[in-house]
């Protein structure tokens, strides 16, 4: 599981990110397997953004499958004294390959909410680089399932995530 911030990207950005995975559970042939996930984000209007990840790997490659995921993200509310940021996001996984499963969409709620200090410009001589609190709840829909799967998943995470810079918003 992941935590996700409610905001989007700062206007007109690009990131491009990837990160490595690796499970050391043997698969059928007694070997590890691993994962390559790059990812790309682009904010396409104000509040909104789109993100695309295609993970490549050692099963990928082997077994000529994998998945591609495409996700929105709208932010309707920012955040306020008493109120967190607020986002929904929308998403749809496609797999590919030899036993894929069928695609798979998610419905996904954010919340945002900085502790500590609420000095955005870091003006204050006391101020330090404020920690945020989020929560994510997910539902995921699986449209054709694999045998002994209903095809229904409910998620949800909560966390603290490192510091972050005023300017990261």
């Amino acid at each position: 599981m992941t935590v996700e911030d409610a905001y989007p990207l700062k206007q007109g950005a690009i990131e491009a990110r990837t990160y490595f995975r690796y499970d050391r559970t043997r698969d059928v042939e007694g070997k590890n397997r691993y994962w390559t996930v790059p990812r790309v984000e682009y904010r396409i209007f104000p509040n909104a953004q789109i993100k695309m990840r295609h993970p490549t790997g050692s099963r990928c490659q082997r077994n000529r499958q994998g998945d591609v995921r495409v996700q929105g993200l709208y932010n309707f509310n920012s955040e306020s004294i008493w109120v967190p940021a607020l986002s929904v996001a929308a998403g749809v996984t496609k797999p590919y390959g030899r036993d894929a499963g069928g695609t798979e969409t998610e419905l996904k709620f954010l919340a945002t909410k900085p502790i500590g200090t609420f000095d955005l410009g870091g003006y204050s001589p006391f101020s330090y680089v404020p920690r945020r609190i989020h929560f994510n709840a997910s539902w995921f829909h699986n449209h054709d399932p694999l045998p002994g799967h209903d095809g229904r998943t409910e998620r949800s995470v909560s966390g603290r995530l490192g510091l972050q810079s005023a300017g990261d918003q």
